[in-house]
């Protein structure tokens, strides 16, 4: 068996910092093991990423030689691949593989229910002006599912930078044509009116279906309506090719269930259902807001960015043999000529937040405080409210020994050892998620490691 420092699959590397906590070259965990072991460097936990502090070396001193690595980005909807990767001779190394996973799904739902949640409100308010006007949107306004997709990335070459000597990067462009992808045979006039040229879209879709429920294929129903095939509920949308004629009967019996479910013994009506389907566009029209604002962004860091086309990068990726992941595709931009043993394993980071923003604790369905103290509290002054504590303000700080939920922990368990996990203060104990389920110990049985940053990382296979 080879040993770990010889083995060519085993290329995970520490990041290192001077005595200034400045980047410089990453070492392997057999060096930083035995830097720690001769007191030269200590451990240090920098936002949930283990990296080593050098004591006695300083990116001034002649001796200190750094010949910096690049940061590889492969924007995506669901999550962005990033690799740090160097030139060897023997071809591209790389340090760090992640794959991150964002959270923009959620954020939507989340700005959804709030959006019904205040119009029902303000629906049940009488003598209320309507406030559409004084609604307006900033030059460069982008919603915050996908700022939420920009602010990570940002974030994370943020980190990766004040880990790694990064000095050059480089980012998979990608444009996409809807029109193409729906009809790669459209052209001319067609491809610029569109579908609904002349139309109205609640008269196309019936002109479309014959008038008749696509369904149960009744032709004689007192009502017809408009459903969506997939349910807005499990993330449809109102394009033609998700909307089809139903009467009242079927759009009532169907309510959220997917078409699947609704239609399994009617195989032949299923099929005529799917026929009218398409492929979902909003990965595509994502990506075509993403990636500019993205460009624009690492360039006010003042990074030099280089732009790649994504088929040279799937080419190169086919041609090296490596697995189709975010994180493989970040490794393969650029195309390389060879990769030194192609790693193994790669960190996965999710997007978790931290926290609601929502000041006050909504204590009934609508989001409003109850209680006496709070319609007190409104009926002051704005002067006065600013010196006055609002009643039921939602508590940010609450910790044990120094311990709030989300911080990274080392617990040690009677039966489980030694975990590390991110906390969860429950019942004056803090737990951490062990082998799928939850181990809690005294707070004085867990050390920090490192306070919540806003995301879960975590090791998994590269494959």
């Amino acid at each position: 068996m080879k040993r770990r420092s010889e083995d060519p699959t085993n290329q995970n590397t520490v990041p290192v910092l001077d005595s200034d906590g400045i980047p410089l070259m990453p070492t392997r965990p057999s060096r930083a093991r035995r830097l720690m072991r001769q007191g030269r460097a200590e451990k240090r936990w920098v936002k949930g990423t283990f990296c080593i502090w050098m004591l006695d070396v300083d990116i001034e001193d002649e001796n200190t030689e750094i010949d910096g690595v690049e940061l590889n980005i492969d924007p995506g909807a669901g999550a962005t691949g990033l690799a740090v990767v160097s030139a060897t001779p023997e071809g591209r190394r790389a340090h760090a593989l992640i794959e991150l996973r964002h959270r923009g799904v959620r954020i939507r739902n989340r700005m959804d229910r709030r959006r019904s949640l205040r119009r029902n409100r303000r629906g049940r308010l009488r003598n209320r002006q309507t406030r559409f006007d004084n609604r307006t949107r900033p030059s460069g306004w982008l919603p915050p599912s996908m700022v939420t997709r920009l602010a990570n990335t940002e974030t994370w070459v943020r980190r990766l930078r004040a880990l790694f000597p990064v000095n050059f990067v480089r980012v998979e462009t990608v444009r996409f044509d809807t029109q193409i992808m729906q009809d790669a045979e459209i052209s001319g006039r067609d491809y610029q009116k569109g579908e609904l040229a002349g139309w109205q879209l609640r008269s196309y879709i019936f002109h479309r279906d014959g008038a008749r429920c696509l369904y149960c294929g009744d032709a004689k129903s007192e009502r017809y309506e408009l459903d969506h095939i997939v349910p807005r509920s499990r993330g449809g949308t109102d394009r033609v090719s998700n909307l089809v004629v139903s009467c009242q009967d079927c759009n009532v019996s169907k309510s959220n269930l997917s078409v699947e479910e609704f239609l399994a013994d009617r195989p032949a009506r299923l099929a005529a259902v799917r026929r009218l389907q398409r492929a979902p566009l909003s990965g595509a029209s994502q990506m075509n807001i993403i990636v500019p604002e993205l460009l624009r962004r690492l360039e006010a860091l003042g990074i030099p960015t280089a732009e790649y086309d994504a088929y040279t990068t799937s080419w190169t990726r086919k041609c090296l043999g490596v697995p189709k992941t975010h994180a493989n595709d970040a490794l393969c931009i650029g195309a390389p000529d060879s990769i030194v043993g192609p790693p193994v394993y790669k960190m996965v980071v999710k997007s978790a937040g931290h926290g609601d923003r929502q000041m006050l604790r909504p204590a009934d369905r609508h989001g409003n405080p109850r209680g006496q103290g709070y319609r007190n509290y409104c009926a002051l002054s704005r002067q006065r409210q600013g010196y006055t504590s609002c009643p039921g303000h939602r508590s940010r700080h609450r910790r044990l020994r120094g311990i709030a939920s989300g911080d990274l922990v080392r617990i040690r368990h009677r039966r489980h050892g030694v975990t590390r996990g991110y906390a969860a203060l429950t019942s004056g104990r803090v737990a951490v998620q062990h082998e799928g389920k939850s181990v809690s110990v005294r707070a004085q049985d867990a050390v920090l490691l490192a306070r919540n940053h806003g995301y879960r990382v975590s090791i998994a296979d590269n494959e």
